[in-house]
């Protein structure tokens, strides 16, 4: 599939049917999953403040409505993703709390604020904050994560981006049963 509005409704169409199954209570989509080992690394930009050189790499995760409830993370300020801001490719992103925290101090201020990875990108709105993620395994401490939708325009250049290399993230109180095994074994659809 060539175009990127198509991966994504099909993307989205199989988390709807993932979502539908009995006994699920939520399900995202994420391009990295904590301790997967996969670990896309960007600058991230305030356009409120200044480098005398580059800053420095930090985690980007590029993700979907959902997931954050699926992974159990908590909405420090604003909102999460929609899947509007998604295929409408609005300009915006959410950051970790530590990210927010190291950038504006107080993570609450962050919200409103704007970032890119690239400086010849557009600036990306801050609509949320969100509690930080030990990505690299308990023993590690979070690293400063940017969040961004599945599907954006104007991403390093390339006028507009989507994500094929994707995990879904489903959270069941059936998780490990036998009956959500059959279950998700039979083919989806009609």
């Amino acid at each position: 599939m060539k175009d990127p509005d198509e991966v994504t409704r099909l993307e989205r169409g199989i988390l709807e049917n993932i979502s539908a199954i009995p006994g699920v209570t939520s399900a995202g989509i994420t391009t990295s999953v904590p301790t997967d080992g996969l670990r896309g690394s960007y600058q991230v930009y305030a356009r409120d403040k200044t480098y005398p050189s580059v800053p420095p790499l930090r985690r980007l995760k590029f993700i979907s409505p959902g997931l954050l409830t699926s992974m159990r993370n908590r909405l420090i300020s604003g909102r999460e993703f929609t899947w509007t801001d998604t295929l409408q490719r609005r300009p915006v992103a959410m950051l970790s709390e530590n990210l927010a925290r190291e950038l504006w101090g107080d993570p609450r201020l962050a919200t409103g604020k704007q970032i890119t990875a690239n400086p010849k990108d557009p600036w990306r709105e801050v609509i949320g904050v969100v509690s930080d993620v030990r990505e690299d395994g308990v023993q590690e401490k979070a690293p400063p994560m940017a969040y961004y939708p599945l599907l954006m325009n104007d991403f390093e250049g390339i006028p507009m981006v989507v994500q094929r290399s994707i995990s879904y993230v489903v959270r069941s109180e059936r998780a490990g049963s036998q009956s959500l095994r059959r279950t998700c074994s039979r083919p989806f659809g009609p």
